[in-house]
């Protein structure tokens, strides 16, 4: 028994060293991280808005920090947490924080547990 258990345990390694080492992901340039932000601040002071905005990466690291000089002293914090979420969830903050339905009760943002750098809203 323990022959047949050791030549399995081989032949799953086997066929996990046989799988890719590493693999590639596209990322954003800096400069289209930057542009990106240019665009989002624009957007919001044409609205009327004072700002922070944030790009990060698809990892939640942020390459881009914008402040709009009257924005306030909270808003680079707010702004790198909630890009962190919408990364971190693969959606928008606007939907994580929407009451959701599941098994016939109302779930909610506030159910995900406190974990630091997340943000909804």
């Amino acid at each position: 028994m323990t022959r047949f258990i050791a030549a399995l345990a081989l032949t799953s390694a086997g066929a996990a060293f046989g799988a890719d080492a590493t693999y590639s992901v596209k990322l954003l340039t800096p400069e289209t991280a930057l542009k990106a932000a240019r665009a989002a601040l624009e957007r919001c002071r044409a609205t009327g808005y004072q700002v922070t905005v944030a790009v990060t990466d698809r990892m939640g690291v942020v390459q881009v920090l914008l402040r709009d000089r009257y924005a306030g002293a909270h808003t680079p914090d707010m702004a790198s947490a909630k890009a962190y979420t919408a990364v971190s969830f693969r959606t928008n903050t606007t939907e994580l924080a929407r009451p959701r339905s599941r098994a016939g009760r109302r779930v909610a943002f506030a159910t995900v547990p406190a974990l630091p750098r997340l943000a909804a809203a």
